[in-house]
């Protein structure tokens, strides 16, 4: 048995991933105390909610982990667990049960009528099926999720690609200013960076004939170049770490490339609009995958094309 000593910091961090109350919508919008699920599973026995914080150190059982990627599935989809339950035809016990241990693999038949039901690739929701003949073939498999928006994916996805890097950070943008913004990138960029996660920034130049065209294409005439500049600024902190590279490129954007080890986000980009509004592929690199070598691809080019950011933030 695994003992995990969490403050109550950790504690409503925990909650965030293992709450089902908050999955299935029960929780008030406006809680913010600190509980961990009523229904969580833990070494074959459930845990109460604690109502209220604690200024001790808790002691949680954590034999079983999580499957995070099929809880966030789940909500990416707007289900509730009785949703999920009574389009599979399980009960919704059975569905808490999967999203409490992520070594638990459902019977084929339901896993089908999951990835259906959720438009997730199996192999992303159960890594361990990656060698099982039966799964679809691996050009199709590379696509975990297709988002109408980027503002369609959800926060917790971010956050799970953010925080569960530990090789390398790859990110090809004009100004991706919201990461560091709405994910509070630079303590994550500092502290895995020291780890010796490689970091690698490919921003736009604002004084570019690129960036400039693109923002009149959008409609954000000067906005856009201010956004990349902000980003450029907020880089000057961490751009002499080990394991950080910036670059600045002029090279008209296609796709914003957000690469974290072996998972990637591609945000396109059709004329006329704002990158929020443009469809977000979630792929997985996977032997034989072609998908990730052409997008990766791409992201190598221009960064060979880029030109070394200083310090001083002049090139």
């Amino acid at each position: 048995m695994r003992l995990v000593q969490i403050s109550t910091f950790g504690l409503a961090l925990l909650a965030t991933t293992t709450c089902l109350a908050c999955i299935n919508g029960t929780a008030k919008p406006r809680t913010v105390t600190p509980h961990l699920a009523g229904s969580f599973q833990t070494s074959q026995r459930r845990t109460k909610c604690l109502q209220r914080p604690q200024d001790v150190l808790k002691y949680v059982k954590m034999d079983d982990v999580a499957n995070d990627r099929l809880r966030a599935a789940i909500h990416a989809s707007g289900l509730t667990i009785e949703d999920v339950s009574s389009r599979v035809g399980v009960d919704p016990k059975t569905v808490e049960r999967w999203i409490g241990d992520e070594t638990r693999t459902p019977h084929r038949t339901n896993r089908i009528q999951l990835v259906q039901l959720l438009s997730v690739d199996e192999v992303h929701l159960w890594p361990s099926l990656a060698g099982d003949v039966r799964t679809r073939p691996t050009s199709e498999s590379e696509l975990v999720h297709l988002y109408p928006t980027r503002s369609a994916v959800p926060f917790d996805i971010w956050t799970e690609l953010i925080h569960s890097a530990h090789r390398v950070v790859d990110v090809l943008v004009f100004s991706g200013q919201f990461l560091v913004e709405q994910h509070n990138l630079l303590p994550v960029i500092r502290a895995k960076a020291a780890a010796g996660v490689r970091f690698r920034f490919a921003v736009g130049d604002h004084t570019s004939a690129a960036v400039i065209q693109r923002a009149q294409e959008e409609g954000t005439t000067g906005g856009l170049e201010g956004r990349v500049q902000m980003m450029r600024r907020y880089l000057q902190e961490v751009v002499t770490l080990p394991n950080v590279q910036v670059r600045t490129h002029g090279t008209i954007l296609y796709n914003s490339i957000y690469r974290f080890d072996d998972q990637a986000l591609i945000n396109g980009h059709a004329y006329g609009a704002l990158a929020g509004q443009n469809p977000v592929l979630h792929l997985r690199r996977l032997d034989g995958g072609l998908m990730w070598e052409h997008y990766l691809e791409s992201f190598e080019r221009v960064w060979q094309l880029a030109v070394p950011e200083t310090r001083e933030g002049s090139n």
